[in-house]
């Protein structure tokens, strides 16, 4: 990496050898459901007291995930195990508010994963600036600066994230937007960039590495869903580019190209 980084809210170098931070085959264990919790009228509710009400209705602890406000509505996402879901659900309608005047009022769903805040007006192609800071620190820690190394693999099941809070899939527009602008920001230069098994069907929302202050030698992409040759055609011009790994993918039973070829069709399509 050429440089530290360098943010005004966050006092931290992005070359730190502290090893990659450790992640899950699956964020969410077998039976076990996420629930989109709306708190109407919720958000000024304080977020200690909300963990410890919804933990005390479903009688153990409990984590908050990308906890967020819309419009006077709280929104909280939490992991419950699936055969808890009837009786959770009951005990929501019991909750009071913090001052026990009125019944907390609440709407539950099951959701297939945590979803993002709404775009922010100044910024609506990335994440909130906090939820950006946690994400910088995270990269930081799975970068290795001997090996000129960036494994950003799996990142919807980093442990660091989720003890902060934070389910960040990169398969996300605005994850993969800011994911996108630390490193320009940083003007990175990799041996490799580990993009594998990060659910990506198309690349369009990495189109932004093809930049001056962006290089990248080995891609990788394995363990994606990725269909068609013509999902590779962003990274065209990526500066850099001699090896590309697509093993696992769709692509691969498509076309039977020899690495060279498919970085020639990268580079020169």
């Amino acid at each position: 990496m050429s440089r530290p980084w360098h943010k005004k809210s966050v006092n931290m170098s992005w070359v730190r050898d502290q090893g990659l931070s450790n992640t899950g085959e699956n964020a969410t264990a077998s039976g076990e459901v996420w629930l989109k919790i709306i708190l109407i009228y919720g958000a000024q509710l304080p977020r200690d007291w909300l963990t410890e009400t919804l933990g005390s209705a479903l009688g153990s602890q409990l984590k908050l995930y990308n906890v967020y406000t819309e419009q006077k509505n709280l929104v909280v996402f939490v992991k419950i195990r699936r055969k808890q879901l009837s009786e959770f659900r009951a005990s929501l309608g019991h909750l009071r508010e913090p001052s026990e005047v009125k019944p907390l009022s609440c709407d539950c769903n099951v959701v297939n994963e945590p979803g993002l805040a709404p775009p922010q007006p100044d910024s609506p192609h990335i994440l909130p600036s906090d939820w950006t800071d946690i994400l910088k620190e995270c990269i930081s820690h799975r970068y290795q600066s001997t090996a000129r190394t960036l494994d950003l693999s799996n990142l919807h099941g980093d442990h660091e994230l989720m003890s902060q809070g934070l389910f960040l899939a990169l398969n996300k527009i605005p994850v993969a937007n800011t994911v996108c602008q630390l490193l320009i920001g940083n003007k990175t230069s990799l041996a490799t960039l580990n993009l594998a098994n990060n659910r990506l069907v198309s690349t369009v929302n990495f189109k932004d590495l093809v930049n001056p202050d962006i290089l990248v030698e080995h891609l990788d992409l394995s363990l994606n869903p990725l269909n068609g040759i013509d999902s590779l055609s962003h990274f065209k011009g990526l500066r850099g580019l001699v090896s590309l790994d697509i093993s696992e993918t769709p692509i691969m039973s498509q076309h039977r190209l020899s690495d060279s070829a498919l970085i020639g069709y990268v580079i020169y399509q």
